[in-house]
């Protein structure tokens, strides 16, 4: 109990991420395996997790030191649209799946899957959710980055108008 815990801290300070139970390294996907169980057992009160036990605080304490391990789906999720917002912002473009940069990469990849999301009406992107109304507004945001293929054409016609007149 306690040494997993230690262990678990000790590779999320070294690692500076959560062990996965599917790794290939042993060592790594036991605590992982390890952690999802305890996780488990706290989310339901169970065993040495139940309210008011010694383990219980002591996880709690763990979950407020390595916050950005312990995010929900969705704070995740707004985390990633906040840091795509700020790349805009500087960057005034859109990221590249492709770049060198590997925060970009992420971030580039992220905002592909969750066009595609948004565009196919699929997993959380469904008509009329919580993420669809923000990924929405996040577009109004920056409409240069989120037209159609007409809406670039008739810009590009209306730019190439506009310097004929002059």
């Amino acid at each position: 109990g306690d040494s997993n815990l230690q262990k678990l801290r000790e590779f999320m300070i070294e690692k500076k991420k959560r062990p996965s139970q599917n790794s290939k390294d042993k060592y790594e996907k036991s605590l992982g395996i390890w952690l999802s169980n305890q996780t488990k057992n706290y989310k339901n009160f169970k065993y040495c997790m139940k309210e008011g036990s010694e383990r219980r605080k002591k996880w709690e304490e763990l979950v407020k030191e390595f916050p950005e391990h312990f995010m929900t789906d969705e704070e995740i999720w707004d985390s990633n649209l906040q840091k795509l917002r700020e790349f805009m912002i500087e960057k005034k473009k859109r990221p590249s799946k492709t770049s060198k940069d590997k925060d970009e990469k992420f971030i580039g990849k992220w905002l592909g899957t969750n066009g595609q999301n948004y565009n196919n009406f699929d997993r959380c992107m469904q008509q009329g959710s919580e993420r669809r109304k923000k990924w929405e507004e996040f577009m109004k945001e920056f409409p240069e980055h989120f037209m159609t293929d007409e809406e670039i054409w008739d810009s590009n016609l209306h730019k190439l108008l506009s310097l004929i007149h002059i």
